[in-house]
């Protein structure tokens, strides 16, 4: 996902299709005065769907990045998904196309 803007030590805004991706760094929106804080409590799950023919491309570059796929999930019609585990202990799901269809 390309990079759409960033704020060093506090967030990222990623460009993901027609939609924003912010990822904030924990902790750092607590005690905000003007808008609400951002954040999850706790390990949270997210999941992108991809392409199917961009999904085994989305594997190997985790793999070039050093981060380990915890486990690979078969669904209905030969789709699959993949789990990792982002810098902050997050469960992030990478899922072929038509998985909820």
């Amino acid at each position: 996902m390309p990079i759409y803007n960033k704020i060093d030590g506090k967030l990222i805004f990623f460009r993901a299709g027609e939609s924003m991706l912010l990822c904030f760094v924990n902790g750092t929106t607590d005690g905000q005065s003007k808008l609400p804080p951002h954040f999850a409590k706790g390990q949270i799950h997210f999941a992108f769907e991809v392409a199917s023919r961009e999904y085994d491309n989305w594997k190997k570059y985790l793999n070039t990045k050093g981060i380990k796929i915890e486990h690979e999930q078969d669904w209905k019609n030969n789709l699959k998904s993949f789990y990792f585990r982002d810098p902050d202990g997050h469960l992030v799901e990478i899922l072929m196309e038509g998985v909820w269809d």
